[in-house]
């Protein structure tokens, strides 16, 4: 699928990865990691994160406790990465993504369903993960954090499409791809923050949206429904 999604996307993007994109066994290993952490945020979203204990998580995902430590450190560090991962853009909507021919309504689709699914984690999660982000993680933990090959993947993914997008001239071409997708996702982390934090409530997706636009477009664009 790596080889396929990359080609289709751009075809002077080289990403060939030796264990050969998303194999068996890490797709294995993703689908068992991300039932992890969606029971972990059922169980957040239900009981409130202090009341979920790690036994809990291990029960709703039928799994022991040695399996829970071979994908997170700890219950604080399952949370922790929400703001450290382009994981939400998972192999089905990147499946989906591609059924999409222009590359600005790709960048569209992108960002909208990675902000849907901060919506659904909730407010009072992203809080927590703010709160251990910024109070427990080091400059020295983030620099030393080791690359996840899907996360490179997905964000060779959004490189491609930028790209392509560049060359209609949908979006602005005086900035490079890397560096618009770097201050598009520190945009997205801001605006999130002030979403979860704010005494007032607002429609994330809209406000963001809007901005992002602004940001890689100059104006807002109408997108085709």
């Amino acid at each position: 699928m790596c080889k396929q999604v990359i080609q289709k996307i751009d075809k002077s993007t080289k990403v060939c990865y030796k264990h050969g994109g998303f194999g068996e066994n890490m797709k294995k290993e993703n689908s068992t990691k991300e039932e992890i952490l969606q029971n972990a945020i059922r169980l957040f979203k239900e009981k409130g994160y202090d009341e979920v204990t790690l036994r809990d998580i291990c029960k709703a995902s039928n799994i022991s406790k040695n399996t829970f430590y071979y994908y997170y450190d700890s219950k604080d560090a399952l949370i922790k990465g929400l703001f450290f991962s382009l994981v939400f853009l998972g192999e089905e909507n990147i499946i989906a993504l591609m059924q999409i021919e222009d590359p600005y309504e790709q960048l569209i689709y992108s960002y909208k369903t990675i902000i849907q699914h901060y919506v659904y984690i909730g407010k009072e999660i992203i809080k927590k993960a703010l709160v251990f982000n910024f109070t427990q993680i080091s400059s020295e933990n983030i620099k030393d954090k080791p690359k996840k090959p899907e996360h490179d993947f997905i964000r060779e993914v959004l490189v491609g499409i930028y790209k392509r997008a560049q060359e209609k001239e949908e979006i602005r071409t005086d900035v490079d791809v890397r560096e618009l997708i770097r201050i598009s996702l520190t945009l997205l982390v801001g605006t999130i923050q002030i979403w979860s934090t704010a005494p007032f409530d607002f429609d994330l997706e809209k406000h963001y949206m809007e901005a992002y636009e602004i940001l890689v477009c100059g104006e807002k664009k109408e997108i085709a429904q």
